[in-house]
């Protein structure tokens, strides 16, 4: 068994280890949750475990299952339903079945379902969430990325590569040009929730910084 990782929020810590299970000889991610004085508050292992707010994450007894959502003692107060599930934020988490994504609220019901399957919805930040949509027509790989506020307002669309939540105010976008020779470029732009441009930086180091942290 390997040294733990912990993921903690203000009150709880998810405990991931790796170990070996009885049915398969592969190494398997096993997750459990505990207090900050180490104690273990569930005896149920979990194959994942997302971040906790609202006194619930999202989680999945073994790859491949569907996600509920568990509370602080590891048990399920949403049952698992879920293809995919994302955190909770402003009472609000992402969530797809049968293909199609939206949001639910902390009893476990969607308050949005959006019908085109081509829609992703990502988790609330700062009182926004990105939604994306592929680009079908673009040369390169890229996507629309919508945000949304709690009322499921649209605010503005860009394309972009890839975008970052919003913390206080401003985001990262990684954005694209073609150079004359037809290569793609990269670069970061610093938006706010307007979708102004605050500053442009050539090299998305910064980006891929922040999406590793997960914040700005």
């Amino acid at each position: 068994i390997n040294e733990p990782v912990t993921y903690a929020d203000a009150r709880r810590i998810v405990l991931k280890k790796q170990n070996r299970v009885d049915y398969s000889e592969h190494i398997s991610t096993r997750c459990n949750v505990i207090d900050y004085q180490g104690n273990l508050l569930s005896s149920t292992e979990f194959y994942t475990i997302g971040d906790f707010s609202n006194g619930l994450a999202p989680a999945q007894f073994y790859a491949n299952s569907t996600f509920g959502f568990i509370d602080e003692t590891g048990e399920f107060a949403i049952p698992p339903k879920f293809d995919h599930a994302g955190p909770f934020c402003n009472g609000l988490a992402p969530a797809s079945v049968n293909g199609r994504w939206g949001y639910v609220d902390t009893t476990g019901e969607f308050v949005k379902l959006y019908d085109d399957p081509a829609i992703t919805a990502y988790v609330f930040s700062d009182g926004v969430a990105w939604l994306r949509r592929p680009n079908q027509e673009a040369e390169i790989e890229s996507y629309f990325y919508t945000l949304i506020d709690t009322q499921f307002h649209e605010l503005f669309t860009i394309e972009a590569r890839l975008t970052v939540p919003f913390n206080e105010g401003i985001s990262c976008v990684k954005m694209f040009d073609l150079t004359p020779d037809g290569k793609p470029f990269y670069y970061v732009r610093i938006i706010d929730k307007q979708g102004t441009t605050l500053f442009r930086a050539v090299s998305y180091t910064h980006l891929r910084a922040h999406e590793t942290r997960g914040n700005l």
